[in-house]
């Protein structure tokens, strides 16, 4: 989806990055996990194919 006017940009990254240090709170980068939108399915190769 596209919205008119709006540009991605590193400044509102920073910006929200500013919110949640003025805040404290932060992330313990030893135990973080990603979040994504849907679940990894890792498959092994098939041993059939020759």
């Amino acid at each position: 989806m596209f919205v008119d006017g709006v540009l991605p940009n590193a400044r509102a990254i920073g910006e929200l990055a500013l919110v949640k240090y003025e805040q404290a709170k932060f992330e313990d980068v030893a135990y973080y996990e990603p979040f994504y939108l849907k679940d990894v399915y890792i498959t092994s190769a098939s041993k059939s194919a020759k």
